[in-house]
């Protein structure tokens, strides 16, 4: 399942890292999918008018954060935290949640939304490497193996249309290089909705590989 919910930030500086605070935050929030493998994924505020400062972000008008994840039971407490507390970060209220359609087909081209992590060992792997294909249909394997309590085919790949490049993340003291470019991935329907909600590649839980279906097909 997957929320967008309206964000208001007030002319907030938001330091560069904020994906990574609000991924801690849900943590925090939360009970359960603590064990290392996000099967959720923190995505980036969005739709505002954004100035980019030496301090952070300031992020104007009125920008929306989405949220997925797999299991419904993370989402209820989380809900229920966001009822009582709407900060999530320091200047920054979300409220109004509203679900997203999800795609139903087996084959779909995937526009990254925040930079996709194709982590293999200690390597950051660029979308044109050879490896990096591989790597991020393992991660989805492991991922949806873990949802569905069985494995299930699924292939990705990246599509480097228009003009894809990597970029440079910070999770606290550790930088990790991810890539903003399409991903098709084809797999079964029902597996399909768990991509679009969890995201791709590693991280996604502190704010890499949150996805958005381009098309099908």
């Amino acid at each position: 399942m997957k929320l967008r919910f309206q964000a208001d930030t007030r002319g907030t500086i938001l330091p560069y890292d904020y994906p990574a605070q609000i991924g801690r935050e849900f943590y925090r929030r939360t009970t359960g999918d603590h064990d290392g493998q996000s099967t959720h994924s923190i995505g980036w505020i969005r739709g505002g008018q954004v100035d980019a400062t030496r301090q952070g972000l300031v992020i104007s008008d009125t920008p929306m954060w989405t949220l997925g994840v797999g299991r419904t039971s993370s989402l209820e407490s989380f809900l229920e935290s966001v009822e009582e507390d709407p900060e999530l970060l320091d200047g920054v209220e979300i409220g109004h949640p509203r679900p997203v359609s999800l795609p139903e087909q087996s084959s779909v081209l995937y526009f990254a939304e925040s930079p996709v992590l194709a982590r293999r060992g200690r390597e950051h792997l660029r979308y044109d490497e050879a490896k990096a294909d591989a790597t991020i249909t393992r991660s989805l394997e492991t991922k949806l193996q873990k949802l569905l309590g069985e494995e299930v085919p699924v292939e990705a790949e990246f599509v480097p249309q228009g003009t894809p490049q990597t970029k440079v993340m910070s999770t606290g003291k550790a930088k990790h290089m991810g890539n903003l470019c399409r991903i098709r991935v084809e797999t079964t329907p029902e597996a399909q909705k768990l991509v679009s909600s969890v995201g791709i590649g590693a991280l996604t839980g502190m704010g890499f590989g949150s996805v958005t279906p381009e098309r099908s097909g």
